[in-house]
This record gives C-alpha cells, structure tokens and sequence, in this order.
C-alpha cells in the first residue's frame, strides 16, 4: 500500500488565518463558514460528505504539509476505508480533503465536492434515493 501524498489544492479562497469557524451537517451536506484574514465572510459546502473530523492538535501535519493551506490526500487511507465498507455510491468521485486553518485547526472531510456560495441555502446531494 502507497502512503498518503496531501496534494495541495486551491478552492478559490484561502484558509490562512482563518478563525470564528462554524461547521454544521445535515443530510450528508457539510457546511463551513469562518472569517479569513481579511476579516471577511467565507462561505462552503461540501457536497456529499461521507466523514468528517475537527481537531486542534497540529502534530497531523505531514512533512509535505503547510498549517495554512489545503489539501487533497491521494491514497488516502480513510477514504480506502469508506470505500471497503461500500459507503460510497456510483456518480460522484469523492476525495479526502484537509483544510489547514494555522492555529485554529485542522479540518478534514471525504465529500464529492466542495463549492463556496453566498448564501447558506443549497439544493439536495447528489446521493439517490434509498
């Protein structure tokens, strides 16, 4: 088995700095909010969200890795997993994501994809009907 490689990724806004971090997740469908460090409002979800974990501890970090920027994991291990375990569907691609907030945390979620938006509003997941 290879080890994980954090690809880093630009999801068209920056993570650096960013603190007053509000997770919330309904119906697979994770929603992130914080203040950057230009003390403006970021806003976005993550479609699909299959996992997800918060932690503070900054010793995660690989030495590939920066604590203020984000990721994509390729070989993830903890998306393998999901994998193993059939939690994932036919359609959307899914993806470990690390998010790398300097001091304030680290944020990681395997999810279709994420998209920012202006409003906290957003249609369903792409998941089919049980």
């Amino acid at each position: 088995m290879s080890q994980p490689v954090p690809h880093p990724i630009d999801l068209g806004f920056s993570v650096a700095d960013g603190e007053k971090i509000e997770l919330s997740y309904e119906v697979q469908t994770l929603r992130v909010s914080f203040l950057d460090w230009q003390e403006k409002q970021v806003s976005f979800l993550c479609r699909d969200t299959l996992a997800l974990r918060w932690q503070e501890a900054g010793y995660t970090l690989s030495d590939q890795e920066r604590d203020d920027s984000t990721y994509e994991v390729i070989d993830s291990a903890w998306l393998r997993q999901h994998k193993d375990q059939s939690m994932t569907w036919e359609g959307p691609t899914f993806h470990h994501y690390k998010l790398n907030f300097n001091a304030a945390g680290i944020l990681e979620m395997i999810c279709s994809n994420i998209e920012r938006i202006a409003e906290p509003g957003a249609p369903p997941n792409s998941r089919p009907p049980s």
